[in-house]
């Protein structure tokens, strides 16, 4: 729908999945519903990770597969009616994030369920606003499906419930390095027809080939390629297609040895089949409901599958007949070659990319990078020296427990359409008894007749403690106070990331990136009567109460607008955070004055 992807029923696990697998260097993001009943987990490389309901403990799932649970400490904080869901992908494996703090890293690294997904169990329901990926990922042409011991991307189908879902699947390397899947002979009685199946979960939705090599043994060792509910059994005489049954929960009377023989494919095979002592190559080509098995690079069989059959690929074996041993298992299909940029991909926010693709045409930009300090010339600070420390990758904003807010503001004048960004790290909110919101800000007020005040915060709760970013709307009274009028707020624990507030005709737009993101989520908008950004009217604070602790690292600002205006009178001053400053009372008032009455100057881009 317009308002993104909905789930209500399904099967035990329901899967949202991109047509193409991904690898490389990308970020995933998603915005889901997490109230009563609803809730979906983001799967990159075949893995998702979320909190327990007791916040406790983070589940980490596989396709098909149960949870397996690691301790998280401190406790994830309460979660509320919508969860910002992130993960990097990288060479290396992934780090998944849940509302900006990182719960999980993935170094495994196997390669084998490239896939980016939003996973859903039946008995709860799916809401999903938004999913995207930016970043520069790769599709592969082929993939090993066989690259790792845990096997990811494979469920055992009749025993899902032992050995991490694999049942009596296993994997070994041989002497040459090669992964070899395995699944031994059972101990029961022989003709007994004990169904053994592993399947690949990711359905096979496009023309695909899959090739892999096996060891054939007569009566000893054998397995036999599956599509669907339909297996290929290779047998001397020819080929025979069995239809699987649910072993013991089977509520039909099809039995477990039922097989059928394959019309004959080829004359030249008079319908046999010829198998080598040892290792042997088949592979299933698909296109449509049309399936072709090659043997050996002979072409064996054929058959047309029901369309309304899950194409799912497997190995069986009867496990009271054969033991199994396969290798170079190989997927190619006929999936999309070309990624779509965020402003094509369906469930991304197409409005973000207008927003960006509007901030890059803004005719003034200029930016700061904190490494260089806080000069007089472009910035006018509240407090003393021992509020600021210059740091090798920022400036330091500490707050020591007297005053209410460490601030440092803007000397230049903003005017027209604008988008602010600024990036911070190493936020660190002390967990003091609250008499005040805790946290670091960037707000606006703007020159017009109810002195509207904007700020985009991330912050400690005064009133409940929780972790949140803010889009708060507020006007300054004449006493230059600030009244409260309305905000929106969403869980987040991050420690680093991007605020950002920018202007469209008469609406303020709130957004935030969480740590390194490339994505910035959603907040809150407000309509608002135009006016420019005065001298001093771009504001970035530290705030906590009384006898409370927070300080963070300012890295950079960012300013594009229509026209960004300066003092022409500018002192090129020594770095602000090395020299005393005045207080608030005195030295800002004053200097705000003089600003007031200075001629100003446009910005270059």
């Amino acid at each position: 729908t317009g308002d993104g992807a909905f789930k209500v029923s399904g099967h035990e696990m329901d899967y949202l999945s991109l047509r193409s697998p991904l690898q490389g260097d990308f970020e995933a993001f998603s915005e889901i519903a997490t109230r009563s009943g609803t809730f979906g987990e983001l799967m990159v490389s075949g893995i998702a990770a979320r909190p327990t309901p007791d916040h406790l403990q983070i589940g980490v799932s596989e396709f098909a597969k149960g949870k397996r649970h690691s301790e998280i400490s401190p406790p994830v904080h309460p979660i509320s009616s919508r969860t910002r869901l992130r993960a990097e992908n990288s060479a290396t494996g992934a780090t998944h994030y849940f509302n900006g703090r990182q719960i999980f890293v993935d170094s495994a690294n196997e390669a084998s369920a490239p896939w980016v997904a939003v996973r859903n169990w039946r008995r709860t329901k799916a809401e999903i606003s938004e999913l995207g990926i930016v970043g520069s990922p790769t599709i592969p042409t082929e993939l090993s499906l066989i690259s790792g011991p845990s096997l990811r991307g494979w469920s055992s189908y009749y025993d899902s419930e032992s050995n991490s879902g694999l049942g009596t699947w296993t994997t070994a390397v041989d002497a040459d390095g090669v992964s070899i899947v395995t699944s031994e002979r059972s101990d029961d009685p022989l003709g007994c027809w004990n169904e053994n199946l592993l399947y690949y979960v990711r359905p096979l939705t496009w023309d695909a080939t899959v090739s892999y090599e096996f060891e054939y043994q007569e009566g000893e060792c054998m397995v036999h390629p599956c599509l669907g509910r339909s297996v290929f059994l290779i047998r001397p005489e020819g080929i025979w297609l069995h239809q699987l049954t649910d072993g013991r929960y089977e509520r039909s009377t099809l039995r477990p040895d039922n097989a059928v023989r394959l019309v004959d494919f080829s004359a030249d095979t008079n319908g046999s089949v010829v198998l080598t002592e040892g290792w042997n190559r088949a592979e299933l080509q698909i296109e449509a409901n049309h399936v072709g098995l090659s043997l050996n690079d002979q072409r064996v069989a054929a058959f047309n599958f029901e369309l309304d059959e899950s194409p799912t690929f497997g190995f069986f074996h009867y496990s009271d007949q054969s033991r199994v041993r396969v290798r170079n298992a190989k997927l190619k299909g006929d999936w999309p070659r070309a990624f779509p940029m965020l402003d094509e991909q369906p469930l991304a926010s197409q409005v973000l990319a207008s927003w960006n693709a509007t901030a890059e045409r803004l005719p003034a930009s200029w930016s700061h990078d904190f490494r260089r300090g806080v000069p007089l010339s472009s910035f006018l600070t509240s407090e003393g020296v021992a509020s600021f420390a210059q740091q090798p990758d920022g400036i330091r904003l500490r707050h020591d427990g007297d005053v209410n807010s460490v601030t440092i503001d803007l000397t230049g004048q903003i005017q027209g359409d604008f988008d602010i960004v600024l990036t911070f790290k190493e936020l660190d909110i002390g967990d003091e008894k609250p008499t005040w919101h805790s946290g670091v800000g960037v707000a606006i007020t703007l020159a017009n007749a109810s002195r509207d005040r904007l700020d985009v915060v991330r912050r400690r709760d005064r009133l409940n403690e929780h972790q949140h970013i803010v889009f708060a709307r507020n006007t300054v009274n004449q006493h230059g106070g600030v009244d409260w009028v309305s905000d929106t707020t969403r869980v987040d624990e991050s420690t680093a990331g991007r605020l950002r507030i920018l202007r469209r005709d008469d609406v303020i737009y709130g957004l935030f990136a969480d740590g390194n993101s490339n994505s910035f989520r959603y907040l809150d908008r407000a309509k608002i009567e135009s006016g420019k950004i005065a001298a001093g009217g771009l504001r970035m604070y530290n705030i906590a109460g009384e006898n409370m602790t927070c300080s963070v690292t300012l890295v950079s600002l960012e300013v594009r607008a229509d026209a960004i205006l300066w003092p022409i009178r500018r002192r090129i001053d020594p770095v602000r955070a090395n020299q005393p400053t005045s207080s608030a009372t005195d030295g800002v008032k004053a200097t705000l004055k003089r600003l007031s009455q200075w001629l100003l100057e446009p910005t270059t881009k």
